[in-house]
């Protein structure tokens, strides 16, 4: 679902970056938390793009390879600062290009802009979407090397746009995305690490892959279910859904929880979604995290 939801803000984007590209028109953006909103950090929630981890070195996220992220920093310097170093002919003398320059509106609040800027010494691309909030100054930045770039362009400017910025100092939802190096999953915990360090040892992973097959899909619900417990499911479970199937099974075993749901899309692809810990997990705070993010399952 957050793939979709990234797709579909990616195309709206598309559209609105290409007109960008050719003029400084106002760009204007409409805040809000949505169900696949993550906290980023320093008070910022957005929708990460597709594959990316949280990064434990800063507030932010970043691309399996590294090469590419996207951090949250409050900047100290005035917004009329930020301003001049961005303009082009301070970019000109540091050996980078001002690429694309729009100002923002972002909701009521007029004093922003967004950028894009090439680094030439790095052969990378920076892209700043920059919010004056009177007492400091929210800088959203996503970077990507040269080669990088076409692939990931459309996709880091709808997750720097999806940005909800608010006062929260941590995290309100009881599981945080935690920082992992493996591609393709994402896992959360409720203090963030991985692994947890929580009594009861919860933690949420997800991952898609491209599965046609009912069979394949329930091999992998009950593989996921022995990994995390050590025992065959002692429950599983085919339904129909308004997007496809759902598959899910769960077993309560050896002082260890595991429940795996298997959603079978209609476009072909497939996503995992696995809850596991000891025997103090609630399984109620795994429903209330699907009910969240993935609406089609409620």
């Amino acid at each position: 679902m957050r793939t979709m939801l990234i797709l579909f803000l990616s195309m709206i984007c598309l559209w609105s970056c290409e007109e960008s590209k050719r003029s400084n028109t106002l760009l204007i953006l409409d805040p809000s938390k949505m169900d696949a909103s993550e906290f980023a950090g320093q008070g910022v929630y957005l929708i990460p793009p597709t594959h990316f981890v949280k990064a434990a070195a800063f507030d932010g996220y970043k691309s399996p390879s590294g090469y590419s992220s996207i951090s949250i920093i409050k900047s100290p310097k005035a917004f009329e600062a930020l301003q001049a170093f961005y303009d082009k002919n301070n970019l000109a003398s540091l050996d980078s290009e001002l690429i694309e320059w729009r100002p923002v509106r972002y909701g009521t609040n007029d004093r922003s802009f967004f950028n894009v800027v090439y680094d030439t010494p790095k052969s990378s691309y920076l892209y700043n979407l920059i919010v004056d909030r009177g007492e400091d100054r929210v800088v959203i930045q996503a970077t990507c090397f040269k080669d990088e770039f076409k692939a990931l362009d459309t996709e880091l400017r709808a997750s720097i746009f999806s940005a909800f910025i608010t006062n929260d100092t941590k995290n309100t939802e009881a599981f945080q995305a935690a920082s992992v190096t493996e591609a393709g999953h994402r896992i959360y915990t409720k203090d963030g690490l991985y692994p947890t360090k929580s009594k009861d040892q919860a933690q949420i992973r997800t991952y898609q892959l491209d599965i046609t097959t009912g069979s394949q899909a329930s091999e992998i619900m009950k593989n996921e279910i022995k990994e995390a417990s050590g025992s065959e499911p002692v429950s599983i479970n085919i339904k129909n859904i308004e997007v496809g199937k759902l598959i899910s099974g769960f077993t309560t075993v050896n002082n260890r929880k595991a429940y795996c749901y298997v959603v079978q899309f209609k476009e072909k692809n497939t996503l995992v979604i696995c809850f596991s810990g000891n025997s103090s997990a609630d399984f109620q705070e795994f429903e209330k995290f699907i009910s969240k993010r993935y609406s089609f399952l409620n």
